[in-house]
């Protein structure tokens, strides 16, 4: 395993420095000889995604090399969309083009193309409204080539797993992904090449391609890593950047969530305490009765089409953390949580932990591939194995658990989770490793607006929020009461626009300060005999 260079081939170097034409947008290419040759690699293609009457959405792939570290390199697609300003025919300039930089790593875009297709849509019309909005599928993504999907390997699991413990469930699927990792790199893909430092250059080549010479950046969960690298190796072509739910490069997202699921609990119990003063006992009560006794719960699991399946799902409280996790992460946040917490304490029925384990599994066992939702489970793990799974090992995160967690449930996730859930950690997906040097804090003067939700379990504020006082001089900070990705909130759209618009001057929320929570139906009030 060799280490990969943060330095790109003499190329890149030259396509980082050198300055790019007129900024007209739109496939206008540079004045100078690199941004020629990258609008030379530009094909315009029909679009993938479904087109609006009268659409003017434009679409293409650029040609870039698979790994630019490999002079022999093999060539891939990089396929992306421009959502046009609907004010050009005006002469309305707006404030330069914004690239949206989508999170997993290796989450599909296929949502973000219906979101933005719409020129009336709530997205274009808050913070979309005077400037091309281009959405890349990133190397490895999507209708980008090659795709890095382990569907075929693991979609046949699903129904196997859902009535598997968690442990035997990962086990199961570690096994599918070494059969993975083995037939992509039979097909020919060079798994070393699907990073952040070439997602990156990427980035700066389609800009160039496309004949912007400055950009603006939005980006969510892992999309604000790939953004702060961006920041990183290409500052002088940025006007300004969105992060939305932060996960900064200095931090390893497998030690540290052991941290973040804590204080996602924690905060739960705070913002719900005056409506549900028992809701930590009710919590660690439900914990502790699974833990003694798993109880059967009837499931779904949901087809495209909206068919339902059901199954017979054995509870157990590490099936129950499952659920309160991914409760936390909705946007803005799921009000009738701590009402449910109670219901489940009180009747110990847990229909909806059911439900939640076999949409986890869905997500975790893809079925799909392009044009799904389905997630790139190969460029996750590319991803992540050479920037952060490298830099740690089962004994250092293990180690963290059992530090800080006390409950066996929460521990018991956490470890199945960080150290046998992901294959990289158990050095399964080898793929060179980036330097250390990576994963240093980003230092930028660069116009910064960075959002986190104040329930959000993945990217909490505890990651993020020593930027501003650190390292950003020129940034602005929100923790919005919400969960994960907090763009979807009209309030949030509002001052990103106002920030894009003019990034020198602060933004004002009008989002939300307080919680309203669901009130405990009469059914099930306080005085409901427990049944734990």
């Amino acid at each position: 395993m060799k280490m990969k260079s943060l330095f790109p081939l003499l190329l890149i170097l030259l396509l980082a420095l050198t300055s790019c034409g007129d900024g007209g947008g739109g496939g206008g290419g540079s004045s100078d000889s690199s941004g020629n040759e990258a609008a030379a690699a530009l094909e315009y293609v029909e679009c993938k995604h479904t087109l609006v009457d009268g659409s003017t959405t434009e679409c293409g792939y650029l040609t870039v090399p698979e790994n630019r570290d490999d002079p022999e390199s093999a060539d891939i697609q990089i396929y992306f969309a421009i959502f046009k300003n609907p004010d050009s025919d005006s002469g309305e300039e707006g404030s330069g083009p914004l690239f949206y930089l989508t999170g997993g790593p290796g989450a599909s875009t296929a949502a973000a193309y219906s979101l933005f297709e719409d020129p009336t849509g709530s997205f274009r019309e808050s913070f979309g409204d005077n400037r091309d909005f281009i959405v890349i599928d990133q190397r490895g993504t999507n209708y980008s080539l090659p795709a890095l999907y382990c569907s075929e390997e693991l979609g046949p699991l699903r129904e196997t797993v859902y009535q598997m413990t968690y442990r035997d469930g990962s086990d199961m699927r570690i096994d599918a992904m070494e059969d993975c990792y083995s037939r992509l790199v039979n097909e020919g893909v060079d798994l070393s090449g699907y990073d952040v430092l070439e997602n990156a250059a990427d980035i700066d080549y389609l800009r160039q391609a496309l004949g912007y010479e400055t950009i603006n950046i939005y980006s969510a969960s892992y999309g604000t890593r790939l953004a702060m690298i961006f920041m990183k190796e290409y500052p002088d072509v940025i006007r300004s950047v969105v992060l939305d739910s932060v996960l900064p490069p200095d931090l390893n997202p497998f030690e540290a969530e052991v941290e973040g699921v804590l204080f996602s609990f924690e905060s739960l119990f705070d913002a719900a305490r005056d409506d549900f003063p028992e809701i930590e006992t009710y919590f660690y009560g439900i914990l502790d009765s699974l833990e003694e006794t798993p109880v059967e719960a009837v499931g779904y699991h949901y087809d495209s089409d909206g068919t339902a399946t059901e199954h017979i799902i054995s509870v157990n409280g590490v099936k129950f953390v499952i659920y309160v996790l991914s409760a936390l992460k909705e946007t803005p946040y799921d009000t009738s949580l701590p009402k449910n917490i109670h219901y489940m304490y009180t009747t110990a029925d847990y229909q909806l932990v059911a439900d939640a384990w076999i949409a986890d599994l869905d997500f975790f066992y893809p079925d799909g591939e392009a044009g799904s939702d389905s997630p790139s489970v190969g460029m996750f793990n590319s991803v992540f194995g050479a920037n952060d799974a490298y830099y740690t090992n089962e004994d250092t995160i293990q180690s963290i658990i059992d530090l800080n967690v006390d409950s066996y449930s929460i521990a018991s996730w956490l470890s199945t989770h960080f150290i046998h859930m992901e294959p990289e950690i158990l050095r399964k997906w080898d793929v060179d490793p980036l330097p250390e040097s990576i994963r240093e804090p980003v230092i930028s003067d660069i116009p910064v607006l960075m959002m986190v939700g104040t329930l959000d379990n993945a990217t909490p504020s505890i990651f993020s929020d020593q930027y501003p006082v650190n390292y950003f001089s020129n940034s602005y900070y929100f923790e919005i009461v919400a969960g994960h990705a907090v763009a979807y909130l009209e309030c949030v759209d509002d001052f990103m626009n106002d920030f894009l618009k003019d990034p020198t001057t602060e933004p004002v929320s009008t989002c939300p300060e307080d919680y309203e929570w669901d009130p405990i139906d009469d059914t099930t009030d306080d005085s409901t005999e427990d049944a734990t």
